[in-house]
């Protein structure tokens, strides 16, 4: 008995074969774990990519809403060519989002596919083709346009491709696959201004038109105490 506890603590304190044997126990361990960040790097690679794609094509999209002529990468347009005066009430699909007339989720919507056909011309539907378009690598989805009057917005959803099982838990319930959904707001600065002091002028007309007679006569009055 105490022959083979001696045996044992020889073995025990024998350096040799150690290296052996705790790579063998050790590597397929990192082995493992190294093939599978290089597939969790490989499927966030893709999900930024269709991320950074579909943020570029609304963005341009909502840069250039307010021009039809406009270049998208550059914003750049021929000088003096604009669209019609009341294209926004006409073609921008203003009355559709108001009264909800459009049948698909009351919004214009698009189908993005690789090599899609662009389009010109002043329609929603007209102005999403021309941004699908120039979407880049072989991502599918669908461009949306919804018009409220107060906020115009501009959406794209991709198709993303499936997340491999062993992923699916770093990503939570929603991790089965690699769908990416963003947004822009179709901003007018200009036409803001306007649209506020047109408010504003004709608040001030309706305004005056209550004030009466006497109103008038001493406006009146003004204007010939002023030109003599």
């Amino acid at each position: 008995m105490r022959r083979g506890v001696g045996h044992w603590r020889a073995f025990v304190r024998e350096e040799g074969g150690s290296v052996t044997l705790e790579a063998s126990m050790i590597f397929p361990w990192v082995l493992l774990l190294t093939f599978l960040l290089i597939l969790f790097a490989v499927v966030l690679n893709r999900y930024v990519l269709n991320f950074y794609s579909a943020s570029v094509t609304v963005e341009r999209a909502a840069f250039s809403w307010s021009n039809s002529a406009k270049e998208l990468r550059t914003g750049a347009y021929p000088n003096g060519q604009y669209d019609g005066l009341y294209w926004r009430l006409k073609d921008d699909a203003l009355l559709a989002g108001l009264f909800g007339w459009n049948h698909e989720q009351e919004s214009v919507r698009v189908p993005v596919e690789p090599g899609m056909p662009g389009d010109e011309g002043y329609t929603p539907e007209q102005k999403l083709r021309k941004s699908g378009h120039l979407v880049t690598g072989q991502i599918q989805g669908t461009l949306s346009y919804r018009n409220e009057w107060w906020k115009r917005i501009i959406a794209m959803e991709t198709a993303g491709t499936p997340v491999p099982q062993p992923l699916r838990a770093f990503r939570g319930k929603a991790g089965q696959s690699s769908e990416v959904a963003v947004s822009a707001v179709v901003v007018e600065p200009a036409e803001l201004i306007r649209s506020f002091d047109l408010v504003r002028y004709y608040k001030a007309q309706i305004s005056g038109k209550g004030q009466g007679a006497d109103s008038f006569r001493s406006k009146a009055a003004a204007v010939l105490e002023r030109k003599r």
